[in-house]
């Protein structure tokens, strides 16, 4: 297994973590998995969590990261307030950073660099 160290503050990773964590699990069908995974990288590491939810809308994937943003479509069928990943990205500027990709009726995976 390769070394994977990185200079973090163990406080806002977890937060931001469980963030990302909780999110993969409300919005994925009761009983499907979600995938976690830590991968060493150049100067550090990447948290990997993916989800088997409904996606992100490419027309609301750019916002996800904007303080009280939810998409329209989960509004109802999902509770929230929108601030979780505007925490999770501001975290991640203080790490290494944060992207998402997402595909919709597939799931969501959020990539964050320490």
């Amino acid at each position: 297994m390769e070394d994977c160290q990185a200079r973090a503050q163990a406080e806002l990773l977890t937060l931001a973590l469980i963030n990302l964590l909780d999110d993969a699990c409300k919005y994925s069908l009761a009983g499907s998995p979600v995938l976690v995974s830590l991968a060493a990288s150049p100067g550090g590491g990447i948290y990997t969590v993916r989800d088997t939810g409904p996606g992100i809308g490419a027309d609301a994937l750019p916002h996800i990261f904007e303080p009280m943003y939810r998409a329209e479509a989960e509004r109802t069928r999902f509770s929230g307030n929108g601030v979780g990943l505007s925490l999770v990205q501001r975290v991640a500027e203080l790490h290494g950073g944060v992207a998402a990709k997402s595909v919709v009726e597939e799931g969501t995976e959020f990539k964050f660099w320490l």
